[in-house]
Parts: structure tokens; C-alpha cells; sequence
């Protein structure tokens, strides 16, 4: 008797954990079908807000207590006119009045701002103000910063503000760059910038070799530590020794004129003799 009561009772409780799955699944059915309405020439399920069937374009029928409830809640009432409008409106359908925000879209306005090159509404922590103050989306930063180094103008990267002409430091081309490609392909422009600034420094002589020498002021012959090419930085040719810079020049500049000479595509002015 006891274990019939008790298999009794361990079914029950198996009914109704069951029956309370249907009964949710039922109710989930129920709410999606509140949500869509049927057409009646073709059965497809068009959203609530579609007053004409997506596919056969027949007008909407009646719709039932329980969608037009469902329809009416994604509308806002007009304060003017009290007409009721789609939520993606921002102004009544009928008297044109300005839709007000409610205190959750207010707090949400006040965390976002328009960034004046792309004009696109981005949070205001995405937003990066560099230290002239002027401030625009990280996404433009990064394009206008990539933009400027593939046009090798790595040192004279400016503000994008027009009336701005403060140069961005280092940290600030960098912190916009983001991705370690671009912060490499900025340094290596960078250092091939100064190396052909500065007078008193120069590149290795080897095609190969990515080595900037640097003159100490007192000898010419230079020795490259990457790959141990020996140069001249007086004249910047490989290292002549027991010639001078001048023989060299000389040397350089026949070898030149008898490649000219014998290259049928050039010849001498007849004014100048060049």
C-alpha cells in the first residue's frame, strides 16, 4: 500500500512539473502570436505596426483586444493632441508637435555626443579629447591618424580641428593608431624621417641593411655594428681608403659619362656641350 501511495505521489509531481512547461511554452506561443498579425490572403505573420501585408500587400484586419494592446505599448501620446505615435517618430503625425523625452531617453542623451567629422552619436567615453581639448570619436582619430602616416606625414600630424595647429606628440599619434602594425609602421616612418633630417647622420651603404649611422665629428670612416659595412660620411660611399673624397667624386662622375656615352638613348646638347 505504502509504495503504491508513493509512486502515486512521484507521478503527480512529475505532472505537474510538465504541465507547468507546457502551460509556459503555451504562454510564450500566445505572446509572439500578440505581437504579429495573419494575413488573411496570404498567412504570412507581418509585425503589428505593418498596416499592409509585407507580401501580398492586403490591408490589415481587425486587430484583437490583446495586439492592439500590444501595439499601443512601443507608442508615445502626443502632450499636445494626445494622438498616439509609432516611437521611432520624433514628432506627432498630426499636430507636429516635439515628442518629449522620458527620464530614461534623457539620461541616455546626457551620456552621448555628436562628433563634428563623421556627425554620428557616440558615448561620451568613446569620445577623445587630445590636450589642445579638442575632442572627436576615437574611430575618426584612428582613421585621420593612419591616413597621415601612410602620407609619411609623421611629423607634422596635426589637431583635426582646422583652426588648431598644435602637432600631436608621439603618445597622442600613437594612442590613436591603436593596433601594433600601424604604432610599428609610425616609428619606422618616424626614424627615417629624422635619419634624413639630420645632417650629421646617414644610412648604411648595404641594400639590405635598415642601419642609421651617426657622425661623431672627428672621423669619416664609419663602421655599420649591424652589418659591418665600412663607410665615408664625408662623401657617402663605401670607404676609399688611400683615396680621397675628390678622386672618388671624379672617378664617379666618368664612370657616369661613359655610361652616358655609350647609351644611344642620351646625347650632348650642340649649344652647351652637356
Amino acid at each position: 500500500g505504502n509504495d503504491a501511495v508513493y509512486t502515486i505521489c512521484v507521478f503527480l509531481s512529475i505532472f505537474n512539473i510538465e504541465l507547468g512547461r507546457f502551460r509556459s511554452i503555451l504562454l510564450d506561443v500566445t505572446k509572439a502570436k500578440q505581437k504579429v498579425w495573419a494575413c488573411v490572403r496570404c498567412a504570412f505573420e507581418n509585425p503589428l505596426a505593418s498596416e499592409h501585408c509585407e507580401i501580398c500587400t492586403a490591408e490589415r484586419p481587425q486587430l484583437t483586444d490583446a495586439q492592439q494592446k500590444e501595439l499601443d505599448k512601443d507608442k508615445w501620446t502626443c502632450s499636445m493632441c494626445t494622438f498616439l505615435n509609432p516611437q521611432l517618430e520624433g514628432k506627432c503625425q498630426v499636430c507636429n508637435s516635439q515628442r518629449e523625452l522620458t527620464a530614461e531617453e534623457k539620461k541616455v542623451r546626457d551620456q552621448q555626443a555628436e562628433c563634428e567629422v563623421c556627425f554620428s552619436t557616440v558615448w561620451k567615453k568613446d569620445m577623445v579629447s587630445q590636450a589642445c581639448k579638442h575632442h572627436y570619436c576615437a574611430e575618426c582619430w584612428t582613421r585621420y591618424a593612419v591616413a597621415q602616416v601612410d602620407r609619411g606625414m609623421v611629423k607634422s600630424i596635426k589637431c583635426m580641428e582646422p583652426s588648431c595647429q598644435r602637432l600631436l606628440s608621439t603618445g597622442e599619434v600613437e594612442a590613436c593608431l591603436k593596433t601594433e602594425s600601424a604604432i610599428a609602421r609610425y616609428r619606422r616612418y618616424s626614424r627615417i624621417q629624422d635619419a634624413n633630417d639630420d645632417p650629421s647622420k646617414m644610412w648604411c651603404m648595404t641594400p639590405d641593411c635598415d642601419n642609421v649611422l651617426t657622425f661623431d665629428g672627428r672621423q669619416s670612416k664609419m663602421q655599420c655594428h649591424k652589418c659591418g659595412q665600412q663607410v665615408c660620411f664625408k662623401c657617402k660611399t663605401k670607404w676609399h681608403a688611400g683615396i680621397t673624397c675628390e678622386e672618388i667624386r671624379m672617378r664617379e662622375e666618368q664612370k657616369f659619362d661613359r655610361i652616358i656615352m655609350n647609351d644611344p638613348r642620351y646625347r650632348r646638347c650642340g649649344r652647351c656641350n652637356i
